[in-house]
């Protein structure tokens, strides 16, 4: 029985007062992507502890798609108004605040810059703005270029990853394909790919049955294995796809309702199988502090589990960072969802206040919660079970007599894998 991850939010400010649109984050919870102006163009943006700063030198019309740990940051610009050069930010060379890598790219009409890896070595695609695209496989410090072709009879293709090996993954022609040890790999129909962890496993969508849906695909192998993921437990939202993925293959992205008549979007977690929290989860029901915000896209996820994205905040566009709540949280603090199940009293079943008992027993005031309530509705009945379990486990904290805290932790995994018994298949 798998358990729910639990998140905290935090927002990203926009300096310009613009609607912010994350697109990566790396380990030191460096953020990048765009600020949309009124008519719609994107101003390449970094949010390193603050609100968003502007890449000055590529300011209008510009999009950073990708960073890596060092904090150098590749995208495009312009993007819409003239044909795409893609850049280098900042300039390892002396000069400009940001490189523009077109002319290191062959000198194309355009180009586009979709990812990094921690050695430096840049990937996308350039060609023509409107015609014939080729993935490339670019090193700044040794000026190597490296120029892909499509998967044949396919007439155009783009490279959108990079892992630290060096593999690369892309579309060519509405199928996947895979770059290592210096061949092109053909990885079967897909519609979009996006990431790409270190041991070769990425995420995007492809049609099932004429509904996009989202997958992970392994392709360190002879032949492609694909693993379609789960979907919105609210079912008008039936399409989605993955559209970022970590090292431990964790997967975001989006869910959107296929025949809505308005556009409807809802941000989505899924955990491998070899997870505890394995499985699909919305971010609507697993973000312990935010009765206000609709979390639509969910678009980066770095090694550490955060996850950035957009959605709305009391009704306005905004971005947002996600950080996990530790299953055993340091010192006093009780964190999320479970500080409202410990030793509740005061209508709590009906949303209204209460207390909370800490591990160190300090009682803490539990405001109102009518989206606590809505959420534990929500969840089916194993994992209601599953969270009273962890519960049992942390109160088991506030015994002193060791013989009997060890009774009651024993009695907490026993109850929890007597859930877990209950998922099992019979033989």
């Amino acid at each position: 029985m798998s358990t729910p991850p639990l998140y905290t939010v935090t927002e990203l400010p926009s300096s310009m007062g613009f609607p912010a649109w994350p697109a990566a984050i790396n380990e030191n919870t460096v953020v990048v992507g765009w600020l949309a102006d009124p008519f719609g163009y994107g101003s390449a943006a970094i949010w390193d502890g603050g609100p968003s700063m502007v890449l000055q030198s590529v300011a209008g019309d510009s999009y950073a798609f990708s960073l890596n740990n060092a904090g150098q940051v590749v995208g495009a610009t312009p993007f819409y108004t003239k044909p795409p050069h893609a850049f280098l930010y900042p300039d390892p060379k002396p000069g400009p605040q940001t490189e523009d890598l077109n002319a290191a790219l062959g000198g194309k009409e355009s180009s586009v810059a979709y990812d990094i890896n921690a050695h430096g070595v840049i990937v996308g695609s350039t060609g023509d703005w409107f015609g014939l695209q080729k993935p490339f496989i670019y090193d700044p410090s040794s000026n190597s270029l490296i120029v892909l072709d499509p998967l044949a009879p396919k007439t155009s293709a783009y490279a959108s990853a990079i892992n630290d090996d060096g593999h690369v993954v892309g579309i060519s022609g509405g199928h996947a394909f895979v770059y290592k040890n210096g061949k092109t790999h053909d990885q079967g129909i897909a519609w979009a790919i996006n990431g790409l962890s270190k041991k070769g496993i990425t995420t995007g969508a492809r049609k099932v049955g004429g509904t996009l849906r989202a997958f992970r695909l392994d392709t360190s192998g002879v032949q492609p294995a694909y693993e379609q993921l789960g979907s919105s437990p609210v079912g008008i939202f039936n399409q989605n796809e993955g559209l970022g993925i970590n090292d431990s293959a964790v997967v975001v992205g989006v869910s959107w309702a296929q025949k809505s008549p308005q556009d409807l979007y809802r941000a989505f977690v899924d955990f491998p199988p070899s997870s505890p929290n394995e499985g699909w989860w919305d971010l609507q029901d697993v973000v312990v502090n935010a009765p206000h915000w609709i979390f639509e896209y969910a678009t980066g996820i770095n090694n550490k589990g955060q996850i950035v994205g957009s959605g709305t905040n009391h009704g306005k566009p905004s971005a947002f960072l996600l950080t996990p709540v530790p299953v055993t949280p340091p010192g006093d603090v009780f964190n999320g969802k479970l500080i409202e199940l410990v030793m509740m009293f005061g209508g709590a079943e009906e949303g209204g206040g209460g207390w909370g008992v800490l591990p160190n027993g300090k009682r803490v005031p539990i405001p109102p919660r009518q989206d606590f309530v809505a959420f534990w509705a929500r969840l089916p009945r194993r994992t209601r079970e599953a969270f009273v379990g962890r519960t049992i486990q942390a109160l088991a904290a506030l015994i002193d007599n060791p013989e009997r805290r060890k009774s009651v932790e024993q009695a907490a995994r026993d109850f929890i894998n007597g859930i877990a018994a209950e998922t099992k298949p019979k033989p």
